[in-house]
């Protein structure tokens, strides 16, 4: 499930949590305001939320989208949810598959790995983009553990010390439940598995 196919589609600036906010309280409005990221920005944001099941590929807000809207992106559960998408994504099923959890990595070691799959340019750009996903999003970074980063800010530049990952503590059974779903789906819609 998921593979190298769209490894870089968050460019090198990945996903503010700040643009995603935006996107939920103007919905396709954004792309004509001053809050649009812009240009490329744009493009990975868009990626990121057809990615995260909260767009089609038309850009068409989901149904998935409106259960995130009722949860709000202040909650765990949320975030728990999209990444439940987003691991069917390139960049994060390598993240999940590639990034040991309770192993401290170097953004040295993490382009390291990805030259493994791409060139060294690109290997720069997703690094950077994971960086940029888990430090603008706690959530998603740190209370669910995916990227729990060690970083300085300096002058608006984040300089990535150290990421690790690691095991959300409370999950919540209607995530377990979903992501059960969605490996199912994955699995040629094979429904008929059991838990033992």
């Amino acid at each position: 499930v998921g593979g190298n196919k769209g490894i870089n589609r968050y460019n090198s600036f990945g996903c503010e949590n700040s643009w995603v906010v935006n996107y939920f309280k103007l919905k396709d409005n954004l792309w004509n305001s001053d809050l649009d990221p812009g240009n490329k920005k744009t493009d990975a944001l868009r990626n990121f939320l057809f990615d995260a099941g909260i767009t089609n590929s038309k850009k068409a807000f989901q149904p998935f989208g409106e259960i995130i809207e009722t949860l709000g992106l202040n909650s765990i559960t949320s975030w728990a949810l999209i990444m439940c998408n987003l691991v069917y994504s390139g960049a994060l099923n390598w993240w999940i598959k590639n990034i040991t959890p309770d192993v401290n990595y170097t953004i040295e070691h993490i382009k390291s790995l990805l030259m493994n799959n791409l060139t060294p340019s690109s290997s720069d750009h997703v690094a950077d983009a994971f960086k940029n996903i888990f430090i603008s999003n706690p959530i998603l970074g740190k209370d669910l553990g995916i990227g729990v980063c060690d970083y300085t800010l300096k002058k608006d530049k984040r300089t990535l010390n150290t990421v690790y990952r690691t095991k959300w503590l409370q999950p919540d059974p209607r995530v377990i439940l979903y992501s059960l779903y969605k490996f199912a789906e994955a699995c040629g819609d094979y429904y008929q598995f059991t838990l033992a």
